[in-house]
């Protein structure tokens, strides 16, 4: 049972978008710590800026006890807050204030995500721990800077955890309502720019005969083309099937020192949807 308590901010940032504050009074299966009892010294973080549409950007985070591998969850409670901006961290709180035009509350997620799709498609491939993640979805800042910043009641601030998101970028190849055959290869190609991101490919199938959709992962870099091979798009499979590629362009950010470890990516997303045959 959680208690959502919300306070107001006072920011010079684009935009500021309160993360999430929970009172927590009872634990779940899998015993989360409070985060009244975590030092930010002794905190990983593990958070996603995405980006699935041009004027939309969904943030997940999650917080954990200890190092990387760490199977303990941390809840917020109290006056531990995580808190969104564009272009610049949050630089003061007042809570007597409300300054919101667009207020999105973060909150718990119902499920596990472990290798199946929940709340947002973008997340299937995404591998956490036990239930406490923490969501917010807002307008796109023009900046495409998106700072997640963690204010603690006991313990050192870490306000500076900032990603850049990819550019944005078109899939030229395959067109919509393509259709390839299964046994040829598939070549996917789209906008490159020229970066250093990384690019990560994923592909669904639902087929005519199946109950459950068929799922690829594929990680390349931003050349602008990767192949599937003959045989392996929607393997297995007979008959016809509706088939979508996702290309995800991947950046890594920073973390703010006063973390003990942990990981910011900023992901652009596009999809095309195909038909796929024997």
């Amino acid at each position: 049972m959680y208690k959502l308590k919300l306070p107001t901010v006072k920011s010079i940032a684009t935009f500021t978008v309160i993360i999430c504050t929970l009172l927590v009074s009872a634990c779940d299966d899998d015993d989360p710590i409070p985060s009244s009892l975590v030092d930010t010294s002794n905190t990983h973080v593990d958070i996603h800026v995405v980006s699935e549409q041009s004027d939309r950007v969904t943030v997940m985070v999650q917080l954990l006890e200890g190092g990387v591998g760490s199977n303990t969850q941390v809840a917020l409670i109290d006056s531990d807050e995580l808190w969104l901006t564009g272009e610049k961290p949050v630089t003061e709180l007042n809570l007597s204030e409300n300054l919101f035009d667009e207020l999105s509350q973060m909150r718990l997620s119902d499920k596990k995500l472990q290798g199946t799709a929940a709340d947002f498609f973008i997340f299937p491939f995404f591998y956490f721990v036990g239930d406490i993640r923490y969501f917010a979805n807002v307008m796109a800042d023009p900046s495409n800077t998106y700072y997640v910043s963690y204010f603690r009641n006991e313990y050192a601030h870490a306000p500076n955890s900032f990603v850049t998101l990819p550019q944005s970028f078109q899939i030229t190849s395959p067109t919509p309502s393509t259709m390839a055959s299964r046994v040829n290869d598939l070549i996917i190609t789209w906008e490159s720019f020229g970066s250093q991101d990384t690019v990560e490919i994923f592909e669904t199938s639902s087929c005519l005969n199946e109950n459950d959709p068929i799922l690829s992962e594929y990680s390349t870099t931003d050349s602008g083309s990767f192949t599937i091979p003959g045989g392996s798009l929607a393997a297995g499979a007979t008959g016809q099937c509706s088939t979508t590629l996702e290309v995800t362009k991947v950046r890594l950010g920073q973390i703010d020192v006063n973390l003990q470890s942990g990981l910011i990516r900023g992901r652009r997303v596009q999809q095309v949807n195909i038909q796929t045959t024997d």
